[in-house]
Protein backbone atom coordinates (compact mmCIF):
# COMPACT_ATOMS: atom_id res chain seq x y z
CA UNK A 1 0.00 0.00 0.00
CA UNK A 2 2.80 2.53 1.25
CA UNK A 3 4.72 1.86 -2.77
CA UNK A 4 1.18 2.67 -4.08
CA UNK A 5 1.10 5.55 -2.35
CA UNK A 6 4.38 6.51 -3.01
CA UNK A 7 3.91 6.25 -7.04
CA UNK A 8 1.06 7.81 -7.16
CA UNK A 9 2.35 10.76 -5.37
CA UNK A 10 5.31 11.17 -7.93
CA UNK A 11 2.56 10.63 -10.73
CA UNK A 12 1.05 13.99 -9.37
CA UNK A 13 4.01 15.63 -8.39
CA UNK A 14 5.24 14.98 -11.97
CA UNK A 15 2.03 15.57 -13.75
CA UNK A 16 1.54 18.93 -12.10
CA UNK A 17 4.51 20.08 -12.93
CA UNK A 18 3.76 19.33 -16.54
CA UNK A 19 1.41 21.65 -16.59
CA UNK A 20 2.74 24.54 -14.46
CA UNK A 21 5.49 24.44 -17.06
CA UNK A 22 2.49 24.48 -20.05
CA UNK A 23 1.00 27.69 -18.24
CA UNK A 24 4.31 29.63 -18.13
CA UNK A 25 5.30 28.94 -21.32
CA UNK A 26 2.14 30.82 -22.32
CA UNK A 27 1.99 33.02 -20.26
CA UNK A 28 5.51 34.23 -21.36
CA UNK A 29 4.35 34.34 -24.83
CA UNK A 30 1.68 36.74 -23.92
CA UNK A 31 4.16 39.04 -21.85
CA UNK A 32 5.78 40.67 -24.89
CA UNK A 33 2.38 41.82 -26.18
CA UNK A 34 1.24 43.02 -22.95
CA UNK A 35 4.16 44.99 -22.20
CA UNK A 36 3.29 46.74 -25.85
CA UNK A 37 -0.20 47.67 -25.37
CA UNK A 38 0.42 48.99 -21.95
CA UNK A 39 3.17 51.40 -23.22
CA UNK A 40 0.95 52.22 -26.23
CA UNK A 41 -2.04 53.28 -23.77
CA UNK A 42 0.57 54.76 -21.36
CA UNK A 43 1.90 56.79 -23.87
CA UNK A 44 -1.24 57.70 -26.21
CA UNK A 45 -4.03 56.52 -24.96
CA UNK A 46 -6.13 59.37 -23.73
CA UNK A 47 -5.68 62.22 -26.03
CA UNK A 48 -4.58 62.69 -29.87
CA UNK A 49 -2.33 65.58 -28.73
CA UNK A 50 0.04 62.63 -27.24
CA UNK A 51 0.80 61.20 -30.72
CA UNK A 52 1.41 65.20 -32.33
CA UNK A 53 3.83 65.75 -29.01
CA UNK A 54 6.16 62.66 -29.37
CA UNK A 55 7.90 60.99 -31.56
CA UNK A 56 6.60 57.43 -32.66
CA UNK A 57 8.29 54.27 -30.92
CA UNK A 58 9.71 52.13 -33.84
CA UNK A 59 9.32 49.03 -31.32
CA UNK A 60 5.44 49.74 -31.38
CA UNK A 61 4.15 49.94 -34.61
CA UNK A 62 5.33 47.80 -37.61
CA UNK A 63 7.25 50.26 -40.42
CA UNK A 64 4.33 50.98 -42.45
CA UNK A 65 2.10 51.66 -39.82
CA UNK A 66 4.55 54.17 -38.72
CA UNK A 67 4.79 56.14 -42.07
CA UNK A 68 1.25 56.21 -42.22
CA UNK A 69 1.12 57.47 -38.53
CA UNK A 70 3.72 60.12 -39.60
CA UNK A 71 1.57 61.00 -42.85
CA UNK A 72 -1.36 61.44 -40.32
CA UNK A 73 0.27 63.63 -38.12
CA UNK A 74 2.30 65.95 -41.11
CA UNK A 75 -1.64 66.65 -42.97
CA UNK A 76 -2.75 68.72 -40.10
CA UNK A 77 0.12 71.06 -40.31
CA UNK A 78 -0.13 71.58 -44.11
CA UNK A 79 -3.74 71.82 -43.80
CA UNK A 80 -3.69 74.74 -41.18
CA UNK A 81 -1.37 76.42 -43.48
CA UNK A 82 -4.29 76.09 -46.59
CA UNK A 83 -6.89 77.24 -43.89
CA UNK A 84 -4.88 80.27 -42.48
CA UNK A 85 -4.44 81.66 -46.23
CA UNK A 86 -7.91 80.33 -47.82
CA UNK A 87 -11.03 83.07 -47.68
CA UNK A 88 -12.01 81.37 -44.09
CA UNK A 89 -9.23 81.54 -42.12
CA UNK A 90 -11.26 80.60 -38.70
CA UNK A 91 -12.32 77.41 -40.09
CA UNK A 92 -10.95 74.76 -38.20
CA UNK A 93 -8.10 72.40 -39.86
CA UNK A 94 -8.21 68.59 -40.55
CA UNK A 95 -7.04 66.82 -36.82
CA UNK A 96 -7.14 64.14 -35.05
CA UNK A 97 -9.58 64.62 -31.89
CA UNK A 98 -10.16 62.07 -29.19
CA UNK A 99 -8.48 59.60 -28.23
CA UNK A 100 -6.98 57.36 -31.01
CA UNK A 101 -6.10 54.21 -29.79
CA UNK A 102 -9.95 53.37 -28.07
CA UNK A 103 -13.11 54.28 -29.49
CA UNK A 104 -14.02 56.58 -26.64
CA UNK A 105 -13.57 60.08 -27.78
CA UNK A 106 -13.34 61.30 -24.03
CA UNK A 107 -10.62 58.71 -23.72
CA UNK A 108 -11.01 56.23 -20.97
CA UNK A 109 -10.45 55.82 -17.21
CA UNK A 110 -9.35 52.20 -17.39
CA UNK A 111 -8.68 49.49 -19.54
CA UNK A 112 -8.82 44.88 -19.11
CA UNK A 113 -7.41 42.88 -21.68
CA UNK A 114 -9.86 40.10 -21.91
CA UNK A 115 -7.87 37.79 -24.61
CA UNK A 116 -4.91 37.61 -26.49
CA UNK A 117 -5.18 35.19 -29.50
CA UNK A 118 -1.59 34.53 -31.15
CA UNK A 119 -1.81 33.58 -34.95
CA UNK A 120 0.76 31.34 -35.87
CA UNK A 121 2.80 31.99 -39.00
CA UNK A 122 4.98 30.38 -40.70
CA UNK A 123 7.00 33.80 -40.94
CA UNK A 124 8.66 35.02 -37.79
CA UNK A 125 8.11 39.04 -38.62
CA UNK A 126 4.66 38.49 -39.85
CA UNK A 127 3.45 37.32 -36.21
CA UNK A 128 0.03 38.44 -35.55
CA UNK A 129 -2.38 38.44 -32.46
CA UNK A 130 -5.66 39.50 -31.55
CA UNK A 131 -5.94 41.28 -28.76
CA UNK A 132 -9.27 42.43 -26.90
CA UNK A 133 -9.04 45.21 -24.68
CA UNK A 134 -12.32 46.62 -22.76
CA UNK A 135 -12.48 50.31 -22.25
CA UNK A 136 -14.09 52.66 -19.74
CA UNK A 137 -14.78 55.59 -19.11
CA UNK A 138 -16.39 56.14 -15.76
CA UNK A 139 -16.38 59.91 -15.39
CA UNK A 140 -19.10 60.58 -17.95
CA UNK A 141 -22.89 59.81 -17.52
CA UNK A 142 -23.66 57.10 -18.05
CA UNK A 143 -20.11 55.12 -17.70
CA UNK A 144 -18.89 54.38 -21.35
CA UNK A 145 -17.56 50.65 -21.26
Amino acid sequence: MKQLFLCLSILLLFTHCKRNEEHLKIASSDIEIIQKINTLYRTYGKSSTAIYNQSIPKFLFSHKLEETFQEVIDAPKTDIEKVKKSDHPTDKPLLMEGSVFTSLYEGYTSYTLKSIDVKESTQPLDAVADVTIDFENSQVSPKIT
